[in-house]
């Protein structure tokens, strides 16, 4: 409605501005969002004419409104013993009113394959105050299976949040049991050695080469022509995968080698801020082995 909300730099982690004060209620309302490429990011090292890489701009990723009451679930991380079964789930609790609210959390835990709820807990109540706020829920799921390349096998969390606000239901993820290591200079997976068969792509469409993704099914199916290749990894090299492709490699036991942009630009002022809530991002994904952190840098 003609009042800026702000700026982000970056294109792999989301953010987000508050619209409640400039919202018009009951009215048409004008959401603009505008990309400034200049000479593009890449071009902090390299132009196009020399890089690997298509230097392009454009809003790849969802750009969506929601509505939230005034304590809600910002973020949940599965932490699961992959020997014992025991799930800590670990909430971030965010709350914009002034002074207390009692909340209560909702969580449970179901076999993504049947959809059958394998363990639950409810009316959990908890403090929450102005800001941010962290609290804990621990849960079991008996007899699990393991997640693996082979099989994948995959459980879904639902979680809410109820408190005078009203209700707010996080959106359901997926995680999986498994552990990964490196011992004496080996992979383990679940304690078994393993040979990384790796190859790496960009997250690049396939027919219009330069420019962003029209179609998320060509950037799906490169996953299974991997896998059908024979690899059991691999790596988005000069960007994070996008969620739905990180989803896709939980469910066909892809293993990932995750790399921000910026590891390929060097340290600087916000490289810090950027691997952290791109690990926050993603670090519910069982296919994610390894983060790259830098790549081709002098120093």
């Amino acid at each position: 409605n003609g009042t800026k909300l702000g700026s982000h730099t970056g294109s792999e982690i989301p953010f987000e501005f508050d619209v409640t004060d400039v919202i018009k209620q009951g009215r048409k309302n004008f959401l603009s969002v505008c990309v400034t490429n200049g000479k593009g990011m890449l071009s902090v090292f390299a132009n196009t004419e020399t890089a690997g890489f298509w230097d392009c701009g454009g809003i790849w990723q969802e750009v969506s409104l929601n509505v939230r009451p005034k304590a809600y679930i910002s973020d949940v991380y599965a932490v699961s013993d992959w020997k014992t079964g025991d799930v800590r789930l670990d909430f971030t609790v965010c709350s914009t009113a002034d002074g207390s609210v009692p909340i209560t959390l909702n969580a449970d835990i179901a076999d993504m394959s049947t959809g059958k709820t394998k363990c639950s807990q409810s009316g959990k109540a908890f403090t929450a105050v102005n800001g941010e706020n962290k609290f804990s829920l621990d849960l079991k799921v008996e007899d699990f299976k393991l997640w693996d390349t082979e099989n994948p096998n995959l459980y879904t969390v639902n979680a809410s949040l109820g408190s005078e606000f009203g209700s707010y239901e996080y959106k359901s993820f997926n995680f999986g049991f498994r552990n990964i290591e490196i011992k004496n200079g080996f992979y383990y997976l679940n304690g078994k050695r393993f040979y990384l068969k790796m190859t790496h792509e960009n997250i690049y469409d396939p027919l219009i080469i330069q420019g962003t993704p029209r179609n998320a099914e060509y950037l799906l199916k490169k996953l299974d022509n991997v896998k059908s290749a024979g690899f059991n990894t691999f790596r988005f090299i000069g960007t994070a995968g996008i969620p739905a492709q990180l989803d896709y490699a939980d469910r066909i036991g892809l293993l990932i080698y995750e790399e921000s942009a910026q590891s390929w630009m060097g340290k600087n002022a916000w490289s810090d801020e950027n691997y952290d809530k791109l690990v926050i991002r993603d670090r519910n994904h069982p296919s994610i082995i390894i983060w790259g952190l830098l790549n081709e840098t002098g120093s």
